[in-house]
């Protein structure tokens, strides 16, 4: 075709090539376009399972722990220090705490915390 054209005038064989090209990187940009929307939606489906993964560590964290406390409070509504002290050298509390990222030398120190 660029013969044909060249034959005619260089001008047309020159907007030929351009018209070429030119769609050529038209149908790049679509074929990109559809890689990066693909992974935008990636993208916010991993945010929205990062954030459902949160909560829901958080409500089982949040319901041991309750758990855990309610079997401190043998007698009412408060732990009293003897309970807690007790309770926190057991190794499943001293595992849990380890999980919560919460070190402590004694149960006694950590109950006087504020």
């Amino acid at each position: 075709v660029v013969r044909l054209l060249l034959e005619i005038h260089q001008v047309y064989a020159l907007v030929f090539l351009m018209f070429v090209i030119i769609t050529v990187l038209a149908v790049m940009n679509v074929i990109n376009a559809i890689f990066v929307n693909d992974a935008m939606e990636n993208a916010r489906m991993d945010l929205g399972l990062r954030m459902q993964r949160e909560i829901a560590q958080t409500k089982l964290m949040v319901e041991t722990l309750t758990t855990t406390f309610n079997e401190m409070c043998k007698w009412g509504d408060t732990v009293c220090l003897e309970d807690f002290v007790a309770h926190t050298e057991r190794q499943d509390m001293k595992l849990l705490c380890s999980t919560l990222g919460l070190q402590y030398t004694d149960g006694q120190s950590l109950f006087k915390l504020p």
